[in-house]
């Protein structure tokens, strides 16, 4: 880090940084954004310190990252779980509301979002990020990809399977990317475009915005068939990024829950691919899965655990019809 129009830049890795104010960060090319840097102890302490059994104590170590010492304006914040209130820790959002009530109503400091911050404090200091590093994994991103001896508990276990893992979805984005982009041409006036853009979609599937949505992108005016293929296109893009959900790779087994959703999404891409381009893919992305081990005899390999739990859940128009007569019951 360094201040806006200075020369020599700071080293502040290892929790160097100071979180009490906003940065610049400059981004090619001539765009950039402002970070935020949380305070790393006391959003430990609310994880994994029992800092949420008293509302009073909460608020007075949040209270504690301010200093006199600072000349500007502070800002305290923190990154937590929002699971880590009521769930890891019973009554944790009551521990919550009383910290911000006690501090309000004692005038301790003033509440603010980061965009009011903003607006009244632009960043007076820039930084450079280290790429390609993660807060949870000391080997960089190698937790997303390799066997990097990061884990969750298991020492007799190892993760190997990350990267076969990962080299199959690959396999799978990058053979179906040219075909989507064939296809979408036809539909789409930029078929990246409407990609990215199809998140308002997920957002609001209400016929009217899935309406508004394809007379932005469409190439011309589409048919019903038409409207129903571009859709499912998209769908098939969403789900090939969603196969690369990161708790997929965080933790020690192949057939743990968040890694089988994952290899379902990817499940969803290849059921899609068959249906509208007519690619007959999955065969060569189960060789590519199989070439990832489980620690789990009886679960073998990622080829096993596709057959045992993705191939069944795959959801055809009878599954449908019938889901849809037996809830109109």
């Amino acid at each position: 880090m360094r201040k806006l129009g200075g020369r020599k830049w700071k080293e502040v890795s290892g929790g160097g940084i100071d979180p009490s104010r906003a940065y610049l960060c400059r981004l090619a090319p001539g765009r950039s954004i402002a970070l935020f840097f949380y305070d790393g102890p006391i959003s430990q302490a609310v994880a994994f310190e029992g800092l949420l059994n008293s509302g009073e104590a909460f608020a007075q170590r949040l209270m504690s990252g301010f200093s006199d010492a600072r000349t500007w304006p502070q800002l305290l914040h923190i990154a937590t779980d929002g699971e880590s209130y009521g769930h890891h820790h019973r009554y944790g959002e009551m521990a919550l509301t009383y910290a911000l009530h006690y501090i309000e109503s004692n005038k301790l400091a003033e509440l603010i979002n980061y965009g009011r911050f903003l607006e009244l404090h632009p960043p007076n200091h820039e930084v450079q990020i280290v790429e390609n590093t993660s807060w949870s994994c000391v080997h960089g991103i190698e937790r997303w990809r390799s066997n990097c001896g990061c884990n969750s508990g298991r020492a007799d276990w190892n993760q190997q399977w990350r990267g076969p893992l990962r080299a199959a979805l690959d396999f799978l984005r990058d053979s179906l990317a040219p075909r989507f982009q064939e296809q979408g041409r036809l539909l789409f006036k930029d078929p990246w475009a409407a990609r990215n853009d199809y998140i308002e979609v997920v957002l609001d599937r209400s016929t009217d915005n899935v309406e508004r949505f394809l007379s932005q992108h469409a190439a011309h005016e589409l048919s019903p068939e038409e409207k129903s293929r571009a859709l499912q296109l998209l769908e098939m893009q969403r789900n090939a990024m969603l196969m690369y959900t990161s708790c997929g790779w965080f933790f020690d087994e192949l057939s743990g829950i968040e890694t089988v959703q994952v290899m379902q999404y990817a499940g969803r891409v290849v059921h899609l691919a068959q249906q509208l381009l007519g690619c007959q893919i999955e065969s060569e992305f189960l060789q590519a899965l199989a070439q990832a081990k489980s620690n789990l005899p009886d679960h073998r390999d990622g080829a096993h655990i596709y057959e045992q739990w993705v191939r069944p859940a795959v959801v055809d128009l009878p599954k449908v019809a019938a889901h849809y007569a037996i809830s109109s019951l």
